[in-house]
């Protein structure tokens, strides 16, 4: 038998976001190692209650940690966001979208590298031991409209001037 015992209430990781550093990587607020005591392996990461904003769901692995699984719902103002569902029909094309890359540009720009706000490759199994929604998640901030473009199975589609904070839904046909 195991024995294991908790001195400390068991929390999941979460740090904050302070932006870039000069050199243009991500920075965060250190690591609180004092408090690690719980193990969540599995933290997919979704927008479950469909605001716009990412919450996290983390998943106790151990039934003898006593852990619970917590959803962390995002409360932050944030801004503008949108999500890009893709689906096809006929060969070569699957319903949930997989394998299509899906970028947001600056409205007006599509194509243009410099002004691209995001990319995306719709996948439904890329961490550990979990797996996440076959939507595109882009957070948008100040922009309120922007150019979509989807690329799959060597077929592009570029939807312009979409406005922002809303489902997209984007569907591919086979010829």
């Amino acid at each position: 038998m195991l024995a294991y015992s908790v001195r400390k209430i068991p929390q999941p990781l979460v740090l904050r976001n302070l932006g870039n550093t000069p050199d243009r990587q991500p920075a965060f607020t250190a690591i609180p190692m004092d408090r690690l005591v719980g193990y969540y392996a599995p933290a997919p990461v979704a927008d479950y209650d469909r605001d716009g904003r990412m919450d996290i769901f983390t998943v106790a692995w151990f039934e003898w940690e006593q852990t619970p699984s917590i959803l962390f719902r995002n409360t932050t103002a944030g801004g503008h966001w949108l999500e890009v569902q893709v689906t096809g029909s006929g060969r070569g094309f699957n319903t949930m979208g997989i394998g299509s890359i899906v970028r947001v540009y600056e409205a007006g720009f599509a194509g243009d590298i410099k002004r691209l706000l995001g990319r995306y490759d719709v996948a439904v199994g890329t961490g550990y031991a979990s797996g996440e929604e076959a939507l595109a998640h882009f957070g948008l901030g100040r922009f309120d409209v922007c150019d979509v473009e989807i690329t799959w199975a060597g077929k592009t589609v570029v939807q312009k001037a979409v406005k922002a904070d809303q489902l997209l839904k984007v569907d591919f046909a086979a010829e």
